[in-house]
C-alpha cells in the first residue's frame, strides 16, 4: 500500500519514481536496514530505515536540500569569512609591503649607483624598522665612502713632499684643457699661459749637505712660487721641477708676478745665508696660441724650452761669476 498527501490514489510506485521500488523492495526484507536514496517530483530524497522489535518498519525521511542546509551553510559562512579577510587584509597587506618594498628598491637604486661611482645618492628613509635600520647603515657607510675615496683622491694628486698638486693632478688639469681646446669654437679658445720652473742649485746642495736640505730646498722653492702665484695651482712634475697654470687674473698680469717672483726671489736671498734656505729657480713662460699649439701638451712643451734658456744663462752667469 502506498499513501502520501501529494500523490493521487491508486498511483504505482515506479510513476512515481523508479527509486522508490528498490526502496519498497528494501523495506518488505526482514532485519533489514540503511539508507536509501529517490526523488519525488523532481526533488531528491533520502530514507534511512530499521527495523523494531515487534517486526515492524521504522523510516525516516528527508529531502536532501535539508540534510545539507548545514552543511551548506558552513561552506558559505567559511567563502563569507575568507571574502572579508582577502578584502580586509589585502589592502592591509599590499601597504606594508609597499612599506618595506619602496625602501628596498631605493637601496637596491642606490647601490646601482655606487657600483657607477656615484657617492652623492640620496636616501631619505629614517624608519625605525628593520630596513629603516639598514637604510642607515648603508648611509653611514656611503658616507664613510665618500670621505675614503676623497682621502684617496687627495693622496693620489697631492706630492708627499710639498703638498702641491703633483704631475697626476697636471695630467688631469691637461686633459680637461685639451677637452676644452677641442671642443672650443676658433674665436672662443681657452686664454691660459703655463709657467714652468726648475730648481738651480738641488744636486750641490744634495752632494754637499744631504738629501735632507735637499728636500728642505724644495720645500722653500714650492713656498715661494705658491706666495708669489697664490691664486693659481702650482705643480711638482717630479723631481725640481714645478708647474704653474696662470688663467683669468693671473693670465693678463702674468708679466707683472714674474717679475714680483724675481723680487721675492731675491729678498728670500738676502735674508737667508743657508743655501737649503735660498732661492734660485729658472724659469719659462708659454702662452697658449691656437695658431701653434695643438694641445697642453705644446704649450707645456714651449714653456720648458723657455726655462732651459734662462737656466742656461744662469749657469753661464754663474760661470762668468
Amino acid at each position: 500500500m502506498l499513501y502520501h498527501p501529494q500523490v493521487a490514489e491508486g498511483s504505482s510506485i515506479e510513476s512515481i519514481s523508479p527509486g522508490l521500488m528498490d526502496t519498497a523492495q528494501l523495506l518488505r526484507r526482514d532485519g533489514s536496514q540503511g539508507i536509501a536514496s529517490y526523488s519525488i517530483g523532481g526533488e531528491a530524497k533520502r530514507m534511512a530505515f530499521t527495523s523494531l522489535s515487534n517486526g515492524m518498519r521504522l523510516a525516516v525521511v528527508a529531502p536532501v536540500r535539508e540534510i545539507n542546509l548545514r552543511w551548506h551553510r558552513l561552506v558559505n559562512g567559511v567563502i563569507f569569512i575568507t571574502m572579508l579577510v582577502m578584502v580586509v587584509f589585502i589592502p592591509l597587506i599590499t601597504l606594508m609591503s609597499r612599506r618595506i618594498i619602496n625602501p628596498l628598491k631605493r637601496l637596491t637604486a642606490a647601490a646601482g649607483q655606487l657600483t657607477e661611482g656615484n657617492y652623492d645618492v640620496e636616501l631619505d628613509y629614517r624608519g625605525e624598522d628593520e630596513v629603516g635600520i639598514l637604510t642607515e647603515t648603508f648611509r653611514h657607510l656611503v658616507s664613510h665612502l665618500r670621505v675614503y675615496i676623497s682621502d684617496l683622491n687627495s693622496m693620489a694628486y697631492k706630492d708627499a713632499l710639498t703638498g702641491i698638486k703633483n704631475k697626476s693632478a697636471f695630467d688631469l688639469f691637461a686633459r680637461k684643457m685639451d677637452d676644452m681646446i677641442a671642443t672650443a669654437p676658433a674665436d672662443q679658445a681657452p686664454r691660459f699661459a703655463i709657467v714652468m720652473f726648475d730648481c738651480n742649485e738641488l744636486k750641490e746642495i744634495n752632494d754637499q749637505y744631504g738629501h735632507e736640505k735637499g728636500d728642505v730646498y724644495l720645500k722653500t722653492a714650492s713656498h715661494q712660487i705658491c706666495n708669489t702665484f697664490n691664486h693659481s695651482p702650482v705643480f711638482r712634475l717630479g723631481g725640481d721641477e714645478f708647474a704653474v697654470v696662470l688663467q683669468q687674473a693671473d693670465f693678463l698680469r702674468r708679466e707683472k708676478l714674474l717679475e714680483e717672483f724675481d723680487r721675492t726671489s731675491t729678498t728670500t736671498n738676502a735674508e737667508n745665508a743657508d743655501s737649503w734656505n735660498r732661492v734660485s729657480i729658472a724659469k719659462g713662460c708659454a702662452v697658449y696660441d691656437p695658431a701653434i699649439d695643438k694641445n697642453t701638451a705644446d704649450v707645456l712643451r714651449r714653456a720648458d724650452e723657455a726655462m732651459y734658456r734662462d737656466k742656461n744663462a744662469h749657469h753661464a752667469g754663474t760661470q762668468e761669476r
